[in-house]
């Protein structure tokens, strides 16, 4: 235990001592290099990128990592900035270019090689150089990996940091895992450029595509399908293709695309010792090399390509899947079809910018849409209707008060006969008297007469009104008229 003990202490102690280290570089990078080329314009501000990266933020990163360090646990700490330290990965990734890149202005810009020189001789640089600076976080993650994982093992269980520890020290392997795979794909990415770029003539296939992944490359002999020859034929392994070119004679580094067989529908045998066909639908190859170690090789490659492949098809599907193999004007065919497809995306998205600038040139009440054009009339209706709110619209209402109208003009006329009949044959004084008493009972009956007249003209014309509303301006919904209850508002009423 006490051995342990010493051990856990000593590896503490070096925790602190080299991440201290460690950003005094740093400091000493931003101080006698990064600044002085940004204020002298040596350089330009895309070299300037591309040689110190994200080297700032990685220097902010690391102060916290200290203040936490020098607050909390070792275990605590590392736990929360192990998201953060995966910025790593963007300046691992852009490493290899910038040491090009510095050896490249170097030899084109004199001035820039003086200035290094000049800034290496510094006293605070105690000899280091300019590039073994600049690796230096490239080496941090897997040195923070090592020294957590040498932690853990001399750190009792009753340790009151060896729960956050162990965690901490599963998530930096994490963190060293995201950026070597990180790392891994942005290689794999930079070959397939260069093949893309190494290919000439216009029956060129497109390499670049999503998911694809460059895997193996090697100068095979192919037989000649004309036989009795064999030629030596640069062949290109990808995660769902294989393809095999012809170098281009006096131009080294550079191949003409002679086939490409989709793996979907590959399939390998041995002929006879290291002789192996590869079988695509139509297309058959004979290839062989005289290294037997190589074909070996190439065989396990191209094997598990294809099992791969195959059962990442179980659940995906890829473009290229569907593809049949392809030779010389195919193509060709097929990359004016692409050229042609990108062509008509763009007319598209051009003339759809055009349409949104004219939309935008447009009048103001020309732009704005209602949503109801029709929004003013009905709320006219609605003021009208709203206006007498006692007044049902009923078509058997209106034929009621007809019915008494000409009932009662009926029986006044009988009346008025009568009184006529009987005036001629009564004395001056009754006559009188009942011609007075006539005169009242027939002005009574005109002034009701003339009430029922009235009403009957206001709900013709409201009925009128009404009922000549086109279907499409009603509303959808019942509205019941206040004062009379399960009445269909106007809006619903149909006059036979």
């Amino acid at each position: 235990m006490a051995k342990k003990e010493r051990r856990r202490k000593k590896i503490v102690k070096e925790i602190f001592s080299t991440e201290q280290t460690y950003q005094n570089h740093l400091m000493l990078v931003i101080k006698l290099f990064e600044e002085p080329l940004q204020d002298s314009l040596l350089i330009s501000s895309h070299v300037h990128e591309l040689i110190f990266s994200n080297l700032r933020q990685l220097i902010e990163i690391n102060q916290e990592l200290m203040r936490q360090l020098e607050q909390e646990t070792i275990g605590n700490a590392f736990l929360y900035l192990a998201p953060f330290l995966k910025l790593y990965a963007t300046y691992a990734n852009s490493h290899e270019r910038a040491l090009a890149t510095l050896l490249d202005w170097e030899q084109k810009k004199p001035e820039f090689a003086a200035f290094r020189r000049e800034q290496e001789e510094h006293a605070e640089m105690q000899g280091l150089k300019f590039n073994a600076l600049l690796i230096t976080p490239v080496q941090r993650i897997p040195r923070y990996k090592l020294l957590l994982s040498d932690l853990l093992q001399n750190t009792p269980q009753d340790h009151d940091d060896y729960s956050a520890l162990k965690e901490a020290t599963s998530r930096m392997s994490e963190v060293a895992t995201h950026i070597n795979e990180h790392i891994r794909e942005h290689d794999n990415f930079q070959k397939m450029l260069s093949i893309q770029k190494s290919l000439v003539g216009a029956g060129a296939p497109k390499i670049l595509g999503p998911g694809r992944k460059f895997i193996k490359e090697q100068m095979l002999k192919k037989v000649s399908r004309k036989g009795g020859k064999s030629h030596d034929r640069m062949f290109f392994l990808f995660s769902d293709m294989l393809m095999y070119a012809k170098p281009k004679p006096g131009d080294n580094g550079k191949y003409t695309c002679c086939c490409v067989l989709p793996l979907q529908h590959c399939q390998m045998e041995r002929i006879l010792g290291d002789l192996f066909k590869i079988s695509c639908q139509s297309e058959t190859l004979l290839v062989y090399s005289d290294n037997k170690a190589v074909v070996n090789a190439w065989m396990e490659e191209l094997k598990a390509a294809i099992g791969k492949f195959r059962q990442c098809r179980q659940t995906l599907r890829k473009e290229s899947s569907n593809k049949k193999p392809m030779r010389g004007s195919a193509l060709v065919r097929q990359r004016k079809q692409e050229k042609r497809k990108w062509e008509q995306i763009r007319e598209s998205k051009k003339a759809q910018e055009n349409e949104g600038k004219s939309k935008e040139n447009q009048p103001a009440w020309k732009q704005q849409c209602m949503q109801d054009s029709l929004y003013p009339m009905r709320q006219h209706i609605k003021t009208l209707m709203d206006a007498d709110t006692m007044l049902c619209l009923s078509p058997r209402t209106s034929r009621r008060k007809r019915r008494k109208m000409e009932t009662t003009e009926n029986e006044e006329k009988q009346i008025a006969q009568e009184h006529g009949e009987s005036s001629s044959e009564c004395v001056e004084t009754a006559e009188q008297e009942d011609t007075s008493l006539s005169l009242d009972s027939n002005s009574d009956h005109l002034s009701t007469i003339e009430e029922s007249r009235l009403e009957e003209e206001e709900d013709s014309e409201t009925r009128s009104f009404v009922c000549n509303i086109p279907a499409n301006l009603s509303n959808t919904d019942e509205h019941t008229t206040p004062g009379c209850s399960g009445v269909p508002s106007a809006t619903t009423c149909t006059v036979s």
